[in-house]
């Protein structure tokens, strides 16, 4: 199917797999409200908002992007970017594409010195989309779902070239930060929310916003929304991506134990 696929299949077959995790998709509050006020609420397929012409060649147009176990969004430039709602999904159907990783910054050059973009391509590392056989990667790669959520890689020495540079990837500090050990998801539909939303993370500024509490009860999602906390005064982005971050993980974490069928 593709190097990464092929080579890893052997090891998987051994390792096991990780608990099941529900997804996440994460965007900016201008689209988040959009999505919930439309006829039929759901989260609308985009262009890449970067390098599109390269995921044109891999047959990557309008698209869904969604994170499975873990939160992923590329750092904002502004205050409305850094803002983002994070919305909790169910195990959707299964997704056109897989990869182990942000194929964002896979294609700006992040993961350069490990897996140059001129040496591979998404092609040689896109995964099975199976969930079953991404459990499984997360075992090898991981153990188990607790290490994956927190960043902790085990450090294995591979034979194979391509496992052997992932597994560097996710051990090493790169500019990529939690994105390089995030699998990445790709629909290519839009996603229906009344039938795959779990939960919602909203910034706290939005608690008393007529519209989302309309949506949230239109959601039954009473009992699964958190709002994450911000300081204005504090003018970094990722901050307030790593707040909405740490909520969403336990948010996710109390409907899964909650939940038999993700």
């Amino acid at each position: 199917m593709s190097k990464i696929t092929d080579e890893s299949d052997k090891y998987l077959k051994i390792c096991g797999t990780a608990e099941p995790m529900l997804l996440f998709h994460s965007n900016t509050r201008i689209n988040a409200d959009r999505f919930l006020a439309s006829e039929n609420q759901k989260i609308d397929s985009a262009e890449p908002k970067v390098k599109s012409d390269e995921y044109k060649k891999y047959n990557i147009g309008k698209c869904v992007f969604v994170f499975y176990g873990i939160p992923s969004y590329k750092v904002p430039v502004s205050l409305a970017d850094a803002l983002p709602v994070c919305f909790v999904l169910k195990r959707i159907y299964k997704p056109m594409k897989a990869y182990p990783f942000d194929t964002g910054a896979f294609l700006l050059g992040m993961y350069n010195g490990f897996l140059n973009n001129s040496e591979f391509n998404l092609s040689d590392l896109r995964l099975n989309s199976d969930y079953e056989y991404i459990s499984g990667f997360i075992s090898l790669f991981f153990a188990d779902k607790e290490n994956y959520r927190n960043g902790k890689a085990k450090k294995i020495n591979f034979t194979e070239n391509i496992l052997q540079a992932y597994n560097a990837i996710i051990n090493e500090k790169i500019q990529a930060d939690q994105r390089k050990c995030t699998m990445e998801l790709v629909f290519d539909t839009y996603i229906e929310l009344k039938k795959y939303i779990a939960g919602i993370v909203i910034p706290e500024e939005a608690k008393e916003d007529d519209n989302i509490e309309a949506a949230v009860k239109e959601l039954n999602l009473e009992n699964n929304v958190s709002y994450y906390k911000f300081n204005r005064k504090i003018c970094e982005p990722m901050e307030y991506f790593n707040s909405m971050r740490s909520c969403a993980i336990e948010l996710a974490k109390g409907i899964e134990e909650r939940t038999a069928d993700l």
